[in-house]
């Protein structure tokens, strides 16, 4: 039996990517550094903005919060989260910024906003300005408190999935502050803290 040249080229080809790994789903994932001298500290206001890029196309998505207080769950996703969908837009779909802001409302007022309670702005931008969307939360201090110390950091780029990544997570009221890569790290890391957990989840499927 006789093979051509390009036809051994390009089974050469095939069995190299057979044995090379899937690609990582997450390019890049960067928290943006706190200003040193940023007015936040004195109003009292937490503020954490994510960077992150895509391998492919994210025309539906969504994002959303898990709360943790002493290792366990205490706040559904739906509750804490909204989703987009740019599907009829041609422009790439594959960079996203995501912030979130919390504001305490004993201390900064904000309209009818009530006692011991922060208020949580998330906001998503999507693409180069393709759609802009937030959402707020009013959240009480017994799910989270980030009066009482404050740390945290973001995931590894390889934590993601095909359809969930875990951007970064913020810690407060514990009495030790540990690094960790994955959000189970992040909440058996801190047992005794209330934790944060931000999520970006791909397609139109209901966040669990």
């Amino acid at each position: 039996m006789k093979y051509s040249c390009a036809a051994a080229v390009v089974l050469l080809a095939a069995l190299a990517a057979a044995g090379q790994p899937p690609a990582r789903p997450v390019r890049s994932l960067k928290l943006d550094p706190v200003p040193f001298d940023d007015v936040s500290d004195v109003l009292r206001v937490l503020k954490r903005t994510v960077r992150f890029t895509l391998a492919e196309d994210a025309p539906e998505g969504a994002l959303y919060v898990d709360f943790y207080n002493a290792g366990k769950k205490v706040r559904g996703r739906l509750e804490t989260g909204f989703g987009y969908n740019v599907a009829l837009r041609p422009e790439d779909k594959r960079e996203f910024q995501f912030g979130v802001q919390f504001a305490d409302l004993d201390y900064l007022p904000l309209g009818s906003g009530p006692k011991d309670h922060v208020r949580m702005l998330l906001k998503l931008r999507v693409g180069n300005d393709l759609m802009t969307v937030s959402a707020t939360k009013d959240i009480p201090k017994s799910v989270f408190d980030y009066s009482k110390g404050i740390g945290g950091g973001q995931f590894p780029e390889t934590s993601g999935t095909a359809t969930e990544v875990p951007l970064f997570y913020v810690v407060t009221n514990a009495t030790n502050f540990k690094v960790s890569r994955t959000p189970k790290e992040a909440v058996d890391n801190h047992p005794d803290a209330q934790v944060a957990i931000f999520y970006f989840r791909r397609g139109d499927e209901p966040v669990r």
